[in-house]
């Protein structure tokens, strides 16, 4: 009985380097049994590092085509899916009274980063506006306290899981056909890593591992998107 739409702005700069064809600005997918959604693709523009001014323009256009969709939707909450996100959703929470919430699932330093890049007014827009924060992890959660980005009592910490209706466990007849499917012997050992190959996750750590340990028995299968730089 919830209507839910989604906002998630298309980079016509990337679309344009990379020669990809653009979505379109609005469509819906269907979940089944009559269920659906809403995806709005608005046009963001970035070229990096192009000075004060320029970055300002491209920050003001990409936040504007932003609103003008939310405006279009009138939700009655608005959700963030990270910090950075709910911060682009702050400017309009704040000037409609729309409740916003946020998952905070940040890694490396995204939270300090964005932090330390807000003015104090925009900050305090962003705090304000904020009425709910699902974390991840209890470090996430002290982060956004000790941060002041939200008060305890507004924090809920709900830890990533696995989605058992995809991933579980299968018998053994079933088991023996997929290893089969892989050329993996009855004896092998089996490593799996899914993730992205950033040092944080650890893909190397678990490479290394593996070498180190020189066993013809043990396989192993990397899956995930290859970082810049790494």
């Amino acid at each position: 009985g919830v209507e839910v739409s989604v906002v998630a702005s298309q980079s016509l700069t990337h679309a344009l380097i990379h020669r990809q064809k653009l979505l379109p600005k609005k469509y819906k997918v269907s979940l089944g049994d009559g269920l659906h959604y809403c995806v709005y693709r608005p046009y963001s523009v970035s070229f990096g590092n192009g000075g004060r001014k320029l970055t300002s323009f491209f920050r003001w256009f990409n936040q504007r085509n932003i609103n003008s969709v939310l405006k279009k939707i009138n939700p009655s909450v608005v959700y963030g899916h990270f910090w950075h996100s709910a911060n682009k959703l702050s400017a309009y929470a704040a000037e409609y009274g729309k409740p916003l919430f946020v998952a905070c699932g940040e890694g490396d330093n995204a939270m300090e980063e964005l932090v330390s890049s807000l003015s104090e007014s925009d900050f305090k827009r962003l705090r304000e506006s904020v009425k709910g924060v699902v974390s991840v992890s209890s470090e996430n959660k002290r982060k956004c306290v000790e941060y002041g980005l939200a008060k305890e009592e507004d924090i809920v910490v709900l830890p990533n899981c696995t989605d058992d209706t995809t991933f579980h466990a299968v018998g053994p007849e079933r088991r023996d056909a997929i290893r089969n499917s892989f050329g993996l012997k009855a004896d092998d050992f089996f490593v799996l890593f899914v993730g992205g190959f950033i040092p944080r996750k650890g893909a190397d750590r678990v490479s290394k591992a593996i070498e180190k340990l020189d066993n013809t028995r043990l396989k192993s299968a990397f899956i995930g998107k290859a970082m810049a730089g790494i």
